[in-house]
């Protein structure tokens, strides 16, 4: 049968058996794929992209001066307490000149304390002799104030007698008056002086406390001073890696200026960001899977342990070989705003400080 003998199909008829074969296949691939994207970008368990955790610490000095030696290089493995470096704080000509000024600060002041203090103790022992006159004299007074009473009581009885005149008897009596006024002004005057003598005895007591004071305080100062004359010793602050040197010896260094910085190998958490808007956001206590990127993928399960309580601006990493992924597409602006939160680094869980790990929320 030759070709111009087939009966020719009507193009109705073709776009009928289109309609029942392919339409519903057509139809159902499109259902599918369109579950497939409902259930990623609505449905599915939000997926967050964190880091493991990076501890850094500088080692610095706490005084300026020369960095006089270093002892490691970048990659160096240290331990803690591990002495890396050495720097002199300042020129030893100057230190000896500063010691030197400290030292003749100190003589003066031991000399004038020296000098008050003679000056105080002759002070002291001439009041004191002059009081113990004046006790003399006292007692001398209230003897002769005794002889003048008797005087005057026997005046009076001879007066009542008519044996004593009457200006006998006015003279006993003045004479007992007067040594009873020098009495009471001697008492006066030793009491006075006794006042003045404990309060010299207190006044040098404190004297000699401030000097000592004094003393202790520039010998403290002059320790410290001795203190920094040898190099200060600069040591490790954390078990790490040496991953940058900022200066090498001798550079002059400032004080608090970072020198060495040394990143810890272990870390304890996972650090991410919940991107906006902030459709489902990660309460404490949440599990997530945690899954790495290397090759062979490992997965482990981790929990929730702070949440931040601010948006933050963010550095989120881009995996440029999968630029089909929804999730890659919406991170290729490195720079975010998200809310911060740190998962913990689930055990025997074998990742690189500062690694690129998926978080998947288990709510």
């Amino acid at each position: 049968m030759d070709e111009s003998s087939r009966i020719p199909i009507p193009p109705g008829h073709r776009w009928r058996e289109f309609r029942i074969k392919l339409i519903p296949v057509l139809t159902f691939c499109a259902a599918i794929a369109g579950a497939v994207f409902i259930w990623k970008n609505h449905i599915a368990a939000p997926t967050y992209v964190g880091e493991v955790e990076t501890i850094h610490a500088n080692v610095l000095s706490t005084l300026p001066g020369l960095l006089t030696g270093l002892n490691v290089d970048r990659f160096d493995t240290v331990t803690k307490g591990e002495i890396i470096g050495k720097v002199s704080p300042s020129d030893p000509e100057l230190l000896k000149a500063s010691l030197a000024s400290i030292e003749i600060d100190l003589k003066t002041l031991q000399t004038r304390v020296a000098l008050d203090r003679d000056r105080n103790e002759v002070n002291y022992e001439q009041i004191r002799l002059d009081w113990l006159n004046q006790r003399v004299e006292l007692a001398t007074a209230k003897v002769d104030l005794e002889y003048a009473e008797k005087e005057f009581q026997r005046q009076s009885e001879l007066h009542q007698e008519k044996i004593v005149s009457d200006s006998e008897f006015e003279l006993a009596k003045d004479l007992r008056d007067s040594r009873r006024e020098e009495v009471a002004e001697r008492e006066k005057i030793v009491s006075e002086m006794q006042k003045r003598l404990q309060t010299l005895s207190g006044e040098e007591n404190s004297h000699t406390e401030n000097t000592n004071w004094l003393s202790q305080a520039i010998a403290a100062q002059e320790a410290q001073l001795l203190l920094t004359e040898g190099p200060i010793s600069l040591t490790a602050p954390i078990d790490g890696v040496v991953t940058f040197i900022n200066h090498r010896a001798g550079e002059r260094v400032l004080a608090g200026e970072p020198i060495v910085t040394i990143t810890s190998s272990n870390s304890t958490r996972i650090v991410a960001f919940a991107r906006q808007p902030l459709s489902l956001i990660p309460k404490v206590g949440d599990r997530v899977r945690v899954r790495t990127r290397s090759i062979p993928r490992k997965t482990a399960i981790a929990t929730v342990q702070h949440v931040g309580s601010s948006v933050e601006t963010m550095i989120q990493p881009v995996n440029r070989n999968s630029k089909n992924n929804p999730l890659n597409n919406a991170l290729a602006n490195p720079l975010e705003r998200g809310l911060p939160f740190s998962v913990n680094l689930p055990e025997h869980f074998d990742v690189f400080p500062g690694e690129t790990v998926d978080l998947i929320l288990l709510r």
